[in-house]
């Protein structure tokens, strides 16, 4: 019995190193030739996980680039810091003029846990006098990290069901939100802020909501447009019902719906109502004992927001417009 004890506790034993040296070994940094780097960078292209990394200065970079190249300088007082704050799992391809920065930065970003980084031997002079192309040029190129089906399934009705979904700037200028699609009239809704901007370095996370309020099947197309072109996600969903009686018999009436934020809920089973902005947060909350109430959100940003009404047996969830 002991002898068993024993063989059990080093058979534990080694699968945990086995399992420590798998984790070890997740890393792949290796130093490759402008050849390989050329290779690489075809296999990747258009990969929204793929980041050609030039940590030359600013004035290097705007003489010459690899097509895409994203600069970031070394010189600067917090390149460290903003190394640090890059997407770890990404794969990048380092390099500066000649190869002596970005071997720092190479040893850098293996202490930092990227998991893999090639170091293109020689640098861009080496890159070039291969015969490889350089450019001068600069422009925003926007791809979906995420699936662009989206397919909410057994969402059960009157809830709130989220994906959260990712794009990318593969290019190296600014991306900038010009337009996406007014999801109004849908059961879709989206946070999306068309304020925002984004780097060549950095992704964009933002969600889409589906609140059913009937057992339809929807589905519509949530387009983005920007200045470096437009990205469309395919929007399904399935919706299901635990009790179509609780449905038929909590009626909700929310008039005027669009409004410019002053409104009023009716349903004579609801015993608390709660407002939340997109992010789920609640915004406003009130206990009720009669069959109507008003409510004032004029104080508010104009958009969409979820009326979350409790009665004793259920909770049912409705879309609000403040416009």
């Amino acid at each position: 019995m002991k002898q068993k004890n024993l063989l059990f506790i080093f058979g534990l034993f080694f699968v945990s190193l086995l399992s420590a040296q798998v984790e070890k070994n997740t890393q792949i940094f290796e130093t490759i030739s402008v050849t390989s780097a050329d290779t690489l960078i075809a296999a990747n292209y258009l990969n929204p996980n793929f980041i050609i990394l030039d940590i030359r200065s600013i004035s290097e970079y705007n003489i010459k680039h690899i097509e895409n190249g994203v600069e970031l300088n070394y010189y600067n007082s917090d390149f460290l810091s903003s190394l640090d704050t890059l997407i770890k799992d990404k794969i990048y391809l380092l390099h500066c003029a000649s190869g002596g920065r970005s071997g720092s930065a190479f040893n850098s970003m293996k202490t930092m846990g990227f998991t893999e980084v090639y170091n293109l031997s020689g640098g861009i002079n080496a890159w070039q006098s291969a015969g490889f192309p350089v450019v001068t040029s600069v422009s925003p190129i926007i791809l979906s990290v995420s699936d662009t089906t989206v397919i909410f399934t057994n969402t059960e009705i009157n809830t709130i069901d989220t994906i959260e979904l990712k794009l990318t700037n593969y290019g190296n200028d600014t991306l900038k939100f010009l337009n996406i699609t007014d999801l109004s009239g849908t059961e879709f809704t989206t946070n999306f802020n068309l304020h925002d901007s984004l780097t060549g370095l950095m992704d964009y996370s933002f969600n889409i909501f589906y609140s059913p309020t009937d057992l339809l099947d929807d589905s519509t197309i949530f387009t983005i447009e920007t200045n470096g072109g437009t990205l469309q996600y395919i929007l399904k969903a399935h919706a299901i019902t635990t009790s179509i009686v609780d449905i038929n018999t909590n009626n909700i009436t929310i008039f005027p719906n669009p409004s410019t934020g002053i409104f009023n809920i009716r349903n004579k089973n609801a015993k608390q109502i709660e407002i939340l902005n997109l992010n789920g947060q609640v915004i406003k909350y009130k206990k009720i004992n009669s069959e109507n109430y008003s409510f004032d959100l004029s104080n508010q940003k104009k958009g969409v927001y979820f009326v979350r009404l409790t009665t004793n047996n259920n909770t049912f969830v409705r879309k609000l417009i403040i416009k």
